[in-house]
């Protein structure tokens, strides 16, 4: 069966739903609150899956508790994650997302650095008609992208909004 690959970041949210505009510098009460799987390339799999397609997603998560929950949720939601590289000691991906009334949403991610520093596992070409990356994992998009190129695969790249803290870029 071919199969379209995923590839980049995941993470674990922390989704609250405020009733007012947030203000920096105060306390707030939400009234609302999700903790989902999420990431660019993690959501993109599941869309797949659930339009009826088939998909792989090619990502790194930590040996914590939020891993194990993002991987089970991948699993309910029939993305196969046999391409996602298991981490020791190093802490899964999680984001806190705050949506306010209006639907906009303010993001606050914690990424450990050296998380991404390892390209993907390698990809089994004879499963994979497409690929898709987020950018978010430099060694793993040069990966996945070479795979496409030598193998004659399409790609699609996910080019997402610059980090606004300069301090934060990789």
């Amino acid at each position: 069966m071919e199969q379209g690959v995923d590839e980049g970041c995941q993470t674990f949210d922390h989704v609250l739903f405020v009733p007012t505009v947030v203000t920096a510098g105060l306390k707030h009460a939400a009234d609302g609150y999700q903790a989902v799987g999420g990431g660019v390339a993690a959501n993109a799999a599941v869309a797949v899956s659930r339009l009826g397609g088939s998909s792989i997603l090619a990502s790194c998560v930590g040996d914590d508790p939020a891993g194990r929950a993002v991987l089970d949720g991948l699993a309910d939601e029939h993305v196969d994650t046999h391409f996602v590289r298991r981490v020791v000691s190093t802490a899964t991906p999680c984001s806190t997302i705050v949506v306010s009334p209006d639907g906009a949403r303010t993001v606050f991610n914690h990424t450990p650095a050296d998380l991404f520093d390892r390209p993907c596992l390698p990809l089994d070409h004879r499963r994979i008609n497409v690929v898709l990356t987020d950018c978010r994992w430099p060694a793993g998009t040069q990966s996945a992208l070479r795979h496409a190129h030598d193998h004659g695969v399409p790609c699609v790249v996910d080019v997402d909004r610059r980090i606004a803290d300069p301090e934060t870029r990789r």
